[in-house]
């Protein structure tokens, strides 16, 4: 034991850190009298058939997003060989509820609740983040360019209901015809006060999801609560369009580990479109009341569940796929009420 230490780098991105910690033990003697090959172990990871293009992953803790793209990745995603990676194409996250969930992110996702915030907080400052990197997402959004998130407060400020704020982190002059080796992969950030509240989209040309995800969602909704409350507007969704999304060849197998200790917890209740009371008419007929979040309601009738999702499917009026097999199992339970002449009670979970 005497020969062991230890040392924590989460959170921890400079690495050169890690290379000044390797060296200091250049020069030492072994303890074996020849060194031990350990071979590289590549995990044998089931992939499915599944759409590649355009995955939506939707739910109010940041955690369970991250779960559920890496899921979605490490499930459907297209392996390249060439590229060393899984991936992606454009998988959209929305994010919703405040911003107390982040308070609460939980010890298994690799990162501190102090590492996130510290690195959330310089990027909004628009000081510089040592992480490695050529280019710096909050330098180029306060400083570079003249100081485009204190004009976006200005403008929300003066006129709200604009459709101009948009922040663009990308310039091609340095990340495009300059062909660079590091060019940064938050491309642009864009403000739209809509039924309400303030939303945000924010666009990556490439995301690593197991490694970097999670620390530029963490930036981006605490960027859009500090606009919110320097605007005076109420915060709402924010989404995180990732033109790429992919995990590393060398991260697969903890990715795949990752998502068998920590299951991805669906949110039953966060279907955008509303959600549906399921009852028996006097009329002899199943009515699905469904109810948005505005208040207007719209009944779906008929004498059997395949009568009624028909209905729901040729009005688009469900948007999430387990509150779509949910709706299914439900309208059969009081169908069968219905032909037994049985009392219906809707389970709610």
């Amino acid at each position: 034991r005497d020969s062991v230490e230890i040392n924590d780098f989460r959170g921890n991105n400079r690495w050169q850190d890690a290379r000044d910690f390797i060296q200091k033990y250049e020069n030492k003697l072994s303890f074996l009298e020849s060194p031990l090959s350990f071979p590289v172990t590549r995990p044998e990871i089931e992939v499915m058939v599944g759409e590649p293009i355009a995955n939506v992953v939707r739910g109010s803790k940041l955690e369970q997003i991250w779960l559920g793209i890496l899921q979605k990745v490490m499930k459907i995603g297209v392996v390249s060989e060439e590229e060393q990676t899984q991936e992606l194409i454009s998988v959209v996250a929305v994010l919703g509820s405040g911003t107390e969930n982040l308070e609460r992110l939980p010890s298994w996702i690799g990162h501190s609740r102090e590492s996130l915030f510290e690195y959330s907080d310089k990027i909004i400052r628009g000081d510089p983040v040592n992480d490695g990197t050529a280019y710096q997402y909050g330098v180029r959004m306060r400083k570079d360019h003249g100081d485009q998130i204190a004009e976006v407060i200005r403008r929300l400020k003066d006129n709200p209901h604009t459709r101009q704020l948009y922040v663009d982190v990308w310039d091609p002059k340095k990340d495009l015809m300059a062909k660079p080796k590091d060019p940064p992969c938050m491309t642009s950030v864009w403000f739209r006060f809509y039924d309400g509240k303030l939303y945000t989209e924010c666009s990556f040309r490439s995301h690593d999801v197991y490694s970097a995800w999670l620390k530029n969602a963490t930036a981006v909704r605490l960027l859009s609560a500090y606009v919110a409350e320097q605007s005076g507007l109420t915060l709402g969704n924010t989404t995180i369009i990732s033109r790429s999304a992919h995990v590393y060849e060398d991260k697969r197998f903890v990715a795949s580990q990752l998502l068998k200790d920590h299951r991805v917890r669906h949110e039953l209740n966060f279907d955008p479109i509303g959600n549906y009371e399921i009852s028996l008419g006097d009329d002899g007929l199943i009515v699905a009341k469904l109810r948005n979040k505005s208040g207007a309601e719209v009944d779906f009738k008929g004498k059997t569940a395949k009568e009624i999702y028909d209905l729901i499917l040729r009005a688009d009026a469900v948007g999430d796929i387990g509150h779509a097999i949910y709706l299914g199992a439900e309208l059969e339970r009081a169908a069968h009420c219905l032909a037994e002449n049985k009392i219906y009670i809707q389970e709610t979970g």
